[in-house]
């Protein structure tokens, strides 16, 4: 099981980034810090938050939506801290710049930070 520490630049969109790894992200378990959830709450065009009932479980997540420009396709992002030590958030499913889920037995983990 591999480790990849990825930080984001101050002067780039933490979305960028997220496309630029591309195709990698499939099969790996993705995890965004605080910051990288700021960063992208000022660029988003729509978030929503909702809960979700898992067997005997709850536990809340936030849909950050982008409409499609001309930079980049129409993107949702679905993220959760349900199960995350403090500070992080676990990406549930990536949808638009790349496609990808929370896979059940990852392969590797990602996790992303601002610089």
């Amino acid at each position: 099981m591999s480790i990849l520490n990825i930080t984001v630049p101050h002067d780039k969109c933490p979305l960028d980034v997220i496309a630029e790894i591309g195709e990698d992200l499939n099969g790996a378990l993705i995890v965004l810090a605080d910051d990288v959830l700021q960063a992208l709450n000022a660029s988003v065009d729509w978030k929503t938050h909702s809960i979700k009932k898992n067997c005997c479980v709850c536990y809340e997540f936030e849909i950050y939506i982008w409409e499609a420009s001309e930079d980049r396709p129409a993107t949702t992002i679905k993220v959760t801290n349900h199960s995350c030590k403090a500070g992080w958030n676990r990406v549930i499913s990536i949808d638009g710049i790349v496609h990808t889920v929370e896979p059940y037995s990852p392969k590797r983990y990602i996790n992303i930070k601002m610089a």
